[in-house]
């Protein structure tokens, strides 16, 4: 029983830390482009500090 939450652990931190380079490695500079041009983003941190 123990192994098995054991494995089913790793599996989940593995499985996030891939994703957090997938992340990291292509959807930040797609983020980065889309946001560039247009303010958008900026206006919603703006409106969250407020």
């Amino acid at each position: 029983m123990l192994t098995i939450m054991f494995t089913l652990t790793f599996i989940i931190f593995m499985i996030s830390v891939i994703f957090e380079i997938f992340y990291e490695v292509l959807l930040k500079p797609l983020f980065n482009i889309y946001l560039k041009p247009n303010n958008k983003h900026k206006f919603m941190v703006d409106k969250s500090t407020n």
